[in-house]
């Protein structure tokens, strides 16, 4: 198994045990088990991984690694409800979350591979969706329905 591979492993099993809130308490884990890499890799990885975060009450925000599906049992609950609104303006949706939910909301969505999605694009409580100028917005919707239901009836 390369270098790589042993890394991603490895991050994945920190994550799934440990409460992780930052990249730098990753990174320092990571060095003391002999894998000295720089910030850059850890946040490259951590795309390949598609891990995401989430809030807690008792940890604060910490990292966790969807299932196959773009959830994680007992987390997405938690992570919808932080959506709050979805608008928008010909092919560029906006979804507005409570602030610090956007990239898990964001990682949800890229997880269900909907084809008509070009993209996400989270921030702190903000979301923007880019849709390809033919795929219908209805379509789309139907899509999200099963995750999003909360925010779905609000528009």
């Amino acid at each position: 198994m390369g270098q790589k591979n042993l890394r991603l492993k490895e991050i994945k099993d920190i994550i799934s045990h440990r409460q992780i809130g930052k990249q730098d308490e990753l990174l320092n884990i990571l060095n003391r088990r002999g894998f000295e890499i720089t910030q850059a890799t850890l946040s490259r990885d951590l795309s390949t991984l598609n891990v995401a975060r989430k809030n807690t009450s008792d940890f604060g925000t910490i990292y966790f690694i969807p299932d196959e599906n773009g959830q994680k049992s007992g987390i997405e609950p938690d992570i919808l409800y932080g959506a709050k609104s979805l608008k928008f303006s010909r092919n560029l949706g906006v979804i507005r979350t409570l602030p610090g939910y956007a990239n898990s909301v964001g990682a949800l969505i890229d997880a269900k591979n909907i084809g008509g999605l070009l993209g996400t694009v989270a921030g702190n409580d903000t979301v923007l969706l880019i849709l390809d100028e033919n795929y219908k917005i209805d379509d789309f919707l139907s899509e999200l329905s099963d995750l999003f239901s909360n925010v779905i009836s609000l528009i």
